[in-house]
């Protein structure tokens, strides 16, 4: 068994363990439903959550959709109530907050 220096796992064989179960479910799948193509697409539809969480990327999303809802409520507020200074200012703030900030050459 590969071990690091700590005495804990190295992360090669951690990955490969995870890579030996994907192609275990893979084949496994396979000959359960005899057909390869949708065992491979079980298999990455399975995949693509956890590497979605792992990578940070559902995290990005979160926040996103998180912000268009915020920035939607606060359009919706200023629409009904146009003299709402709270709303107007902070749906000021969030257009600072996500726009490209501008450099001067």
């Amino acid at each position: 068994m590969l071990l690091a220096e700590d005495g804990q796992r190295s992360s090669s064989f951690v990955e490969a363990v995870h890579v030996m179960n994907r192609v275990f479910l893979f084949f496994l799948l396979s000959w359960l439903l005899h057909n390869p193509v949708l065992a491979l697409i079980i298999v990455a539809a399975l995949s693509l959550p956890g590497y979605l969480y792992a990578s940070g990327w559902m995290f990005r999303l979160l926040r996103r959709v998180r912000h268009w809802q915020e920035t939607q409520r606060l359009r919706e507020t200023v629409a009904v109530n146009p003299h709402n200074v709270a709303a107007q200012t902070d749906l000021g703030r969030d257009r600072e907050q996500w726009s490209l900030p501008i450099t001067i050459a």
